[in-house]
């Protein structure tokens, strides 16, 4: 008899997967918050293509409430800490 092997799971970024209507109706709305921040890094590391982008923030907007989608908005205008920080050292001393 032959042995087969257990199915592996592999491991896929969430960058690269196709994000149907499906697969983001079964997430929570903190995994789809989570999803949208993760987005915004990927697309400053250059990881997603901008209208990849672009697109899957509408979808993931769309199935949002909108105390959710104002959260999103405000804090897409925050700079981010870590330029906060360096902004507060560049600063002339009196």
């Amino acid at each position: 008899m032959r042995k087969t092997k257990p199915i592996v799971r592999v491991f896929q970024p969430p960058s690269q997967l196709t994000w149907t209507d499906d697969k983001l109706a079964a997430l929570s709305k903190e995994q789809l918050l989570n999803l949208f921040e993760n987005l915004q890094t990927q697309r400053q590391s250059g990881r997603v293509m901008p209208q990849a982008a672009d697109e899957l923030e509408r979808l993931i907007s769309a199935r949002l409430p909108a105390s959710a989608r104002k959260r999103l908005r405000s804090s897409a205008e925050e700079p981010p800490q870590d330029e906060a920080l360096v902004e507060d050292d560049v600063r002339p001393q009196d």
